[in-house]
């Protein structure tokens, strides 16, 4: 780095490595070998090698000595007498379980280098056999007994034991714990062969001098029940009969005792077997418990006293079976046990169909449940039952029942009648809605009539009476253009409920077992029936899905001919009694509303803890009801009163106030309700909710409301109230002089200076002819132009005292007599100064 130069320079340092003895090295050094036992560790120059003893050599020590002779040598010696060497003498002849298998050597098989990783594990692998009967720990044969091993290191076991000359076992140690003692094995007469209880009971551990069995080799005794017997004493064999066994003439040997019969399955020892229909019968036998059992059990008996059926039970009761062994030489000649088999009933209508369908399909109900049939259990069987509104058996054809010559179904359910199931036999039932009598109102036909005494027509003659059978002849015809027209909505169409939909004419009812089916939809209007030459009947009939035809009902439709003099006052009755039944119904809606709201509450738990309380509170009263519907208009004091009249009629749990005040009743209403709380924070929200909604309701009424209860009419009351009015044609009795909105008189117009004015319906108003009135309120029309309120409003404008252009019948009064139906004149102010009212005045104060 700083200019110098770099020498390099080599050194030469000899050293010698001296062979290592790894034979000797204490265990856990480093290079001492890994030859397993009993496998030999022999020195080479640099390494060692692994060696199977033999029996020709000496130990390891000289044949150590041998190989630092001459290695070379050592070495082919030992690979050229592997052929003369037992495999006991070789390493394991299995690759699994040794390296270099059938070797005697690890020498020209394993690495050179013993310290290598290779050669290492290649030695440490390298297993010579162990010879069982030289190692202590691995000989068990009883001093007694000469050890001899196997002919090869793989065979198992490895080493036998042999016992002496006339000693029988195994003659290996017997194991404490583990080895059992047999019997002492005997021998037959000759002292050597085993008998045949000896060789079934089999092992015999150590050495054992046998017994000799007198009886062995002897002929089998023929008697049942016999065997070979010693006596005392000869010691000779002969046949007898076995322990616990007499000798009975004619039978034998028998045993004396009876067996016991034991019912198998009888848990409880109650011998009762409980099954339920739809269960199979398995028979469980019994056992016999006794020395004999084997002899006994051929001669078992099993006895029913019902026959089995095939398959499933499917009747309630019981049946016995009798177990029964012969025993002729006893009294009673026989041992019996009985058990009862109870089957009870099942529930089928709970049963699993899924597990019965294999198991047992006759027990599975058959019940018409697709038209409602429900299933009910009954002792032993099952009946189906229609629901309401329904006939038939309840049940669905079983083709495996059949009939008897009588009629009578076998093995049937009950109530079981061919299978007829459920048919809807219910009526639908029909309601007529709206007017009943429904009554067309129209001008009675005839001659002019004068209002005087003397003026009215005493008879009507023959053209009059003409006219009125033409006129009769149509209303036929007429009712029945409207029904087709209008689809039958006509015939309820009111004052008040001018477009009706033909389903608002009738109520339809299906009663089935699945609730009500409105059907009104479906009713169909008839041909109108006539009663009598002004009133006929119409039929609504309806028919349900399953074929049943309602009773007919019938709506009355009446035709009215009324003098014109008593048309305003019959169609002024008719609107208030249309809105009389339509406040009555709108209440009606609003009480069962309340009624439902409360019940409503009660399920969900907001009712007093203290019945009785809430019983002797007084009622709130009825807050206003909403009665429009439709165009109807009713005032506020008819719907509360109405109101308070039906919840007086209907509550009989509390004595209603006679606070008239809205919002104190609602507040009332609202406290009731808060009472019956259960939960604090709830009551404080809805409290507070309702506290709200009474503000907002009094702001409201101060700011919209401040009229204190003027209530107006509405446009489309306004415009039939003018068409009512404007429909009617007024005729003077002769042409006189009058007055026209243009100035000219009646009699300038006769001297031509002006022409006639016409009505709105082109008909000359000095012109003569029988008064007409339309029969329907929708075509009305204007008759001079003018605005009036006609029959629905106090200023008509039909008449007036002040003698101004309004006035229809003007000029000399004494030729002008009053209009038939003009109002009278009260002295009540109406518009533009006219003094004139009606009886029903909807702009009066509440």
């Amino acid at each position: 780095e700083h200019g110098r130069a770099v020498v390099t320079q080599c050194f030469l340092v000899p050293f010698t490595i001296i062979d290592v003895d790894e034979c000797n090295l204490s265990i856990g050094h480093s290079m001492r070998h890994a030859c397993a036992e009993p496998a030999m560790c022999i020195n080479t120059q640099g390494s060692y090698e692994c060696l199977c003893p033999s029996s020709s050599d000496d130990n390891s020590s000289d044949l150590n000595k041998e190989a630092a002779k001459d290695e070379i040598k050592f070495w082919e010696m030992i690979i050229k007498g592997e052929g003369q060497r037992t495999p006991w003498e070789r390493s394991v002849a299995s690759s699994s379980e040794s390296t270099c298998p059938g070797k005697a050597s690890t020498n020209s098989c394993c690495d050179t280098d013993a310290h290598s990783t290779e050669g290492s594990t290649c030695r440490s692998k390298f297993k010579c056999p162990v010879d069982s009967c030289t190692n202590s720990s691995l000989n068990t044969c009883v001093s007694s007994a000469v050890c001899e091993k196997a002919t090869t290191p793989l065979d198992h076991p490895t080493f036998t034991c042999i016992c002496p000359d006339g000693f029988m076992g195994n003659g290996h140690t017997c194991r404490r714990g583990i080895d059992i003692m047999p019997p002492l094995p005997k021998v037959k007469f000759d002292g050597v062969t085993p008998t045949d209880e000896t060789i079934k009971n089999g092992f015999y551990c150590g050495c054992t001098k046998p017994i000799v069995d007198p009886c062995a080799g002897f002929p089998k005794c023929e008697g049942k029940n016999e065997i070979c017997t010693i006596s005392d004493e000869e010691m000779e064999p002969y046949c007898a009969c076995k322990p616990g066994y007499v000798l009975v003439e004619g039978f034998g040997c028998v045993d004396e005792s009876p067996p016991t019969l034991k019912l198998r399955h009888d848990y409880d020892n109650s011998g009762i077997t409980r099954l339920k229909q739809g269960d199979t019968y398995k028979e469980y036998a019994v056992d016999v418990i006794d020395e004999n059992a084997e002899d006994y059990k051929r001669s078992l008996k099993i006895a029913y006293s019902r026959p089995l059926p095939y398959g499933c039970e499917t009747k309630i009761g019981s049946f016995q079976v009798n177990y029964t062994v012969a025993m002729p030489w006893t009294n009673p000649p026989y041992a019996r046990v009985t058990r009862d088999v109870i089957i009870e009933d099942i529930d089928e209508c709970k049963i699993d169909v899924e597990r019965y369908e294999t198991q047992c399909p006759q027990i599975i109900p058959h019940c018409d449940v697709e038209h409602g049939a429900s299933c009910k259990n009954t002792n032993g069987s099952y009946t189906c039952i229609c629901p309401k509104y329904t006939s038939g058996d309840g049940f669905k054809f079983m083709s495996s029942i059949k009939a008897d010559d009588d009629g009578k179904f076998i093995d049937a359910p009950v109530g079981y009648n061919g299978g007829k199931g459920c048919v809807d036999t219910s009526k639908p039932v029909i309601q007529v809605l709206g007017p009943n009598p429904k009554i067309f109102r129209v001008p009675k036909c005839g001659g002019l009539s004068g209002i005087m005494k003397n003026a009215k027509k005493k008879k009507e003659n023959d053209k009059e009476k003409n006219m009125v059978g033409i006129q009769r002849n149509c209303y036929e015809g007429d009712i029945k253009q409207m029904i087709i027209a209008t689809s039958g909505a006509e015939l309820c169409a009111t004052s008040t409920r001018t477009n009706p939909l033909p389903v608002d004419c009738v109520k339809a009812t299906d009663h089935t077992y699945l609730g009500n089916i409105d059907l009104s939809s479906k009713a169909t209007v008839g041909n109108p029936v006539e009663v009598s030459p002004l009133e006929w009947k119409v039929p609504y009939n309806v028919m349900d899905e399953a074929g049943n035809s309602a009773k007919t009902v019938w709506r009355q439709v009446v035709v009215e001919e009324v003098d014109l003099f008593e048309m305003e006052d019959r169609i002024r009755k008719d609107v208030l009694a249309d809105k009389d039944r339509e406040v009555e119904e709108a209440v009606r809606l609003a009480l069962e509303k309340h009624q439902l709201k409360q019940v409503n509450n009660v399920d969900l738990g907001i009712k007093s803890k203290n019945k009785n309380d809430r019983v002797n509170k007084s009622c709130p009263t009825c807050p206003a009801c909403d009665c429009s519907t439709e165009g109807n208009v009713v005032s506020v004091s008819q719907c509360n009163k109405k109101c308070e009249k039906m919840i007086e009629s209907m509550s009989q749990t509390c004595v209603n106030t006679n606070n008239n005040s809205h919002g104190a009743s609602l507040f009332q209403m609202v406290l009731d309700e808060l009472i019956s709380m259960k939960e604090g924070a709830s009551m404080y929200a809805v409290a507070l909710f309702f506290i709200m909604i009474v503000v907002i309701y009094r702001i409201f009424s101060a700011v919209f409301y401040s009229r204190r209860g003027w209530y107006y009419l509405t446009a489309d009351d306004e415009r039939k109230e003018q068409e009512m009015i404007q429909a009617v044609t007024y005729f003077s009795p002769e042409p006189v002089p009058r007055r026209y909105d243009n100035g000219y008189s009646s009699a300038n117009a006769s001297n031509g200076n002006s022409p006639m004015p016409t009505s709105g319906n082109g008909i000359h108003r000095g012109s003569a002819g029988p008064p007409r009135v339309s029969m329907s309120l929708g075509g009305l029309h204007n008759v001079n132009g003018r605005g009036g309120n006609g029959v629905f409003s106090p200023s008509e404008n039909r008449a007036s005292s002040s003698g101004d252009g309004d006035d229809i019948y003007q000029g000399n009064r004494a030729h002008s007599p009053m209009s038939p139906i003009r109002p009278a004149n009260r002295g009540l102010g109406g518009r533009s100064g006219v003094g004139s009212t009606t009886p029903y005045n909807l702009r009066r104060r509440y």
